[in-house]
């Protein structure tokens, strides 16, 4: 038996919002890493996109031309779920049904229970987000119900899917966690390293090590995204993973890898350009993003309660200066400070 870990962060970029960071940990039969979750789960999962559902071969993955690109089926509920590049999956403006169809169903059959709302979600995927998001005044007054987009039936269906396959491949997701850094601890942490990607970097595999903790001595692959441009990670890995030395594989622009475990259980990391086309990164992809819109429709709500007409907002550069200036009055009426909602980087 083997381990694969993936991760994948949402809202790297914005000036608003939290940065969001999540990983997903699935046991997989055999000892072969090399494994493709697209194939072996292909009549449950799919990638959803016809140019990137296809295996190492060149045939495709799952030639069913009924589900869209957001993991919306078009009739019924009989399709396979949709995980995939939050990117793929998610459009603005176009509902979190496709988020919701692949993170709300894995977290309601990894811990046995469906959240109704926003904390109960956040209490099953980021505890220590659940406590500090309670200090801020949009998470006071706003706490949204999910799903937003999908029915009790559908997330129903889709929570057997995965307990379905889990019996069926032998392949099962067994945690699903997340980090969440809101502006004011960002700014400070960020001051602190005096980067951002270091941050991303530093969360990123305090949260792997986390993961991996738990796990029994069994080969564990860990695939991340590239940080910020970073090509180095050999001093971040030892001192998250110091049992053994940690080995350099290659080091480049598309891909650092590492061998950081012992001979008794083999870790290797890998980060890597593109790194959502592997599974468990493409379901941390997911549920970063859904985790921070949900966030997002709470700190617009507030704010369009005590601004008449004001846009909502991604939070991205210029929109976010629009935005920021938008609330400013109302902001300085109710004493909130800048640094409660604005990311200097």
């Amino acid at each position: 038996m083997a381990f694969l870990i993936g991760t994948d962060e949402a809202g790297y970029g914005p000036n608003l919002g939290p940065l969001v960071i999540a990983a997903s940990v699935w046991h997989v039969p055999g000892d072969d890493c090399d494994v493709d979750l697209y194939q072996s789960l292909s009549p449950w999962i799919t990638s959803g996109s016809p140019s990137t559902s296809r295996s190492r071969s060149g045939s495709p993955r799952h030639a069913d031309k009924s589900l869209d690109t957001t993991g919306v089926t078009r009739a019924g509920d009989e399709l396979p779920l949709c995980v995939a590049d939050s990117k793929q999956v998610y459009r603005p403006g176009a509902g979190l049904q496709g988020l919701e169809r692949g993170v709300l169903s894995a977290a309601a059959a990894l811990f046995d229970t469906t959240a109704n709302d926003w904390l109960e979600l956040l209490a099953q995927l980021c505890p220590d987000a659940a406590s500090q998001s309670s200090t801020l005044p949009w998470h006071q007054r706003h706490n949204p119900s999910i799903p937003t987009a999908i029915s009790p039936q559908q997330l129903a269906a889709d929570r057997s899917r995965w307990q379905q396959l889990g019996e069926a491949t032998g392949v099962r997701l067994v945690a699903l966690r997340s980090a969440m850094i809101f502006p004011e601890d960002f700014n400070r942490d960020v001051a602190r390293l005096n980067s951002k990607g270091l941050l991303l970097s530093e969360t990123t595999l305090d949260l792997v090590a986390d993961c991996v903790t738990p796990l029994s001595q069994e080969p564990i692959r860990i695939v991340c995204d590239k940080h910020g441009g970073r090509n180095h990670y050999g001093a971040l890995l030892q001192s998250r993973f110091n049992a053994g030395l940690v080995r350099v594989a290659t080091e480049g622009r598309q891909l650092s890898q590492y061998d950081v475990g012992t001979s008794d259980q083999p870790i290797e990391i890998r980060f890597q350009v593109g790194g959502e086309s592997f599974m468990p990164s493409a379901l941390a992809s997911m549920t970063a993003k859904y985790l921070r819109e949900l966030a997002m429709a709470a700190f617009n709500s507030f704010w369009q309660e005590k601004v008449a007409g004001l846009r909502p907002t991604a939070g991205y550069p210029v929109d976010a200066l629009r935005f920021r200036h938008d609330i400013e009055h109302q902001r300085r009426s109710l004493r909130i400070p800048l640094e409660t909602l604005w990311r200097d980087r």
